[in-house]
This record gives structure tokens, C-alpha cells and sequence, in this order.
């Protein structure tokens, strides 16, 4: 277990996603990461972003970003033990992130949430009018998953990425009176921590990025920094390997950042502190908010960093947060 001020977390079980968004209830999509260059300090490489990029299968963006909660469903639905005790919550890590986003923007989120057997069920959607990626950004993220091929050990980077595999932990997390059951993307492992053939410990997880050289001496920028945090901190991820790139995708240094050390390298640009203290203050409104125990009922919640406010979901939209077999399946437990 670890803890990131008052957010207690533990790793309960993980499942791996296939180049076909296919559940599988495995690591077969767990990356090893070798770091032993690290003692020596940063690493010099030549790692081209580009190449083959042609044979790349470019990830569904709102396919995977629509997912809701089905594939944690899917783990519960094999491991109906962790409802036992009922945690408060049930969400994806990528929806808490949403809420924080919130605490440190003037941008409004928009989750949605069900209660069911006492339990919320906490989600986020991509809506219709959102900004379309450029070219830029769709490039570059084509360079983030790309840079994880490098970084995995046994891959050969001659070969095309499917952008759609991935691999995700459970975490079983406690913020104060407020008990937690989330999934989280993961990157990899080191190798030389981890053990094969057991979940990973959090002190073997590894977060990857890619970052423009020209803020090689700050580590990262700002807003990088301060999102990097947020998303390493909800899942208990200690270290951070970073490589910078220049403009044209060529990554010529490999650098391992500490976690902890993220907010003194943003001079104060946020405070961890007051960002769990913004979650919990949410989570304690959700409780206080989604009160009706019915899993067709659905509460839309907009987040600003300074309201919440609700309503619920008329009975015809098409928003719904539970799956009909899901219910069914555990009112039968």
C-alpha cells in the first residue's frame, strides 16, 4: 500500500486490452522497462518517433474514450469479492483526473453517476462538441506510444503499435472517510522489481512521456508537471522516465523524475495538498447529492473549481451509466 497524503491506495487486480478493445483478465499487455541506466543519470539515445509509423493502428479515440466503466464492470463481474465490503465509489482514474482538472481551470467538467446497492458508480464522456485533435496533437500522441515501444523490453520498434492494447491495475483506494474502487492505465513495470505472474507492486510502476527538449532544465513544464502529479499520484506511481524529443519526433535523452519531487519543480504552481482536499470535498458532495439507490436513475454533476451543482437525467436520454447485464448479474449474487 501507498499513500499520497490522504489518499491510501492498494493494487487489488489488473486485465489487459487487446488491439480490438477486447477484455482479457491477464498481463499480457504488462510492459517490463529496464532502468538500469539510471544511477548513472540521464541516458543518451536516438529513439526516431517516426519510424514506422505507416504500419501504426491508430487508436479509436471515442470508442475508447465512450468506454464508460465496462471494462472494470467486466473485472468485478470476476472478482465480486471486492464488493464485499461495498466501496463508496466505483470510477475509472481518468474521471477523477477530470475532477481535478476542474480544480485548477475555469473549464466546467460533466461526469454522470448512478447508485446502485450503495455504491456510486462515477463516469465521464467525451460530448459532441469537443475540440477535434489537429494534426499536431494526433501526431504527437502517435509519438507517445510510440516512445513506450522503445522503452519496452523485447519490442522492436521496426514493427507498426497498436495504439488500442493496453494494460490497467485496480485500485482499491481510501480519501478519508471516502472508500474508493478505480481502474488505472499503466505503462509498465520496472524490470528488475517485478516479479512474473503476480500484480505488480506500486513501487514497480512506471509512467512514461515524452516532452520537447527545450525544457530539458525544468523537468517539465508547468502544466505538465502539475498533470503529470495528478495522474501519477491517483494511482500510486512513485517515478516517471521522460524523453526528450525535438520538433521532428527524435528523442535524445532519457530521464527519471520522482514523483514527490514534481511539485517543487513547479515553484508552486499547485499544491498537492489542496487538490486531494478539492477531490474529497467532491466525493463528500457526490455522497451527499446522488441519493436515490436505483440503477436507472442517473445524476448528471457538473464540476467547477468553484461549484457543483446536479440534476437528474430525464428517463429518455440516452445516458446510462450500468449496463442492464450487470445489474442482472449481481442482483443474482
Amino acid at each position: 500500500m501507498s499513500a499520497y497524503g490522504n489518499l491510501n491506495l492498494s493494487i487489488i487486480g489488473d486485465y489487459s486490452m487487446d488491439g480490438r478493445r477486447r477484455f482479457h483478465h491477464d498481463r499480457r499487455n504488462l510492459s517490463h522497462i529496464n532502468l538500469n541506466w539510471v544511477a548513472g543519470g540521464d541516458k543518451t539515445v536516438q529513439y526516431n518517433l517516426n519510424q514506422s509509423q505507416h504500419l501504426a493502428c491508430k487508436r479509436e479515440v471515442d470508442a475508447y474514450a465512450n468506454e464508460f466503466l465496462t471494462n472494470i464492470l467486466e473485472w468485478i463481474l470476476l472478482n465480486k469479492s471486492c464488493l464485499n465490503p461495498a466501496p463508496d465509489f466505483i470510477s475509472a482514474r481518468k474521471t477523477l483526473r477530470r475532477v481535478l482538472h476542474a480544480a485548477c481551470t475555469t473549464e466546467e467538467e460533466i461526469l454522470y453517476a448512478t447508485k446502485f446497492r450503495g455504491t456510486i458508480y462515477l463516469c465521464a464522456l467525451i460530448v459532441e462538441d469537443r475540440p477535434s485533435e489537429n494534426e499536431q496533437q494526433r501526431r504527437m500522441s502517435s509519438w507517445g506510444y510510440k516512445f513506450e515501444q522503445y522503452m519496452a523490453d523485447g519490442s522492436d520498434p521496426r514493427t507498426g503499435v497498436n495504439e488500442n492494447e493496453s494494460y490497467s491495475c485496480i485500485m482499491r483506494a481510501q480519501l478519508r472517510n471516502h472508500s474508493l474502487i478505480y481502474k488505472c492505465e499503466v505503462d509498465g513495470v520496472e524490470t528488475k522489481l517485478h516479479v512474473t505472474n503476480r500484480l505488480p507492486h506500486q513501487h514497480e510502476l512506471l509512467e512514461l512521456k515524452t516532452h520537447n527538449m527545450k525544457f530539458m532544465s525544468y523537468g517539465l513544464n508547468k502544466y505538465k508537471l502539475r498533470d503529470t502529479w495528478i495522474q501519477c499520484a491517483l494511482a500510486g506511481i512513485p517515478r516517471v522516465v521522460v524523453g526528450y524529443r525535438d520538433d521532428n519526433g527524435m528523442v535524445h535523452r532519457l530521464r527519471c523524475l520522482q514523483v514527490k519531487d514534481l511539485p517543487r519543480l513547479a515553484h508552486g504552481f499547485f499544491n498537492p495538498d489542496n487538490l486531494m482536499r478539492f477531490l474529497e470535498t467532491f466525493l463528500r458532495w457526490a455522497k451527499s447529492t446522488v441519493i436515490v439507490d436505483d440503477p436507472s436513475v442517473v445524476y448528471e454533476l457538473k464540476v467547477t473549481k468553484s461549484s457543483f451543482r446536479s440534476r437528474i437525467v430525464s428517463p429518455g436520454s440516452p445516458v446510462t451509466v450500468l449496463p442492464p447485464h450487470y445489474v442482472q448479474r449481481i442482483r443474482r449474487n
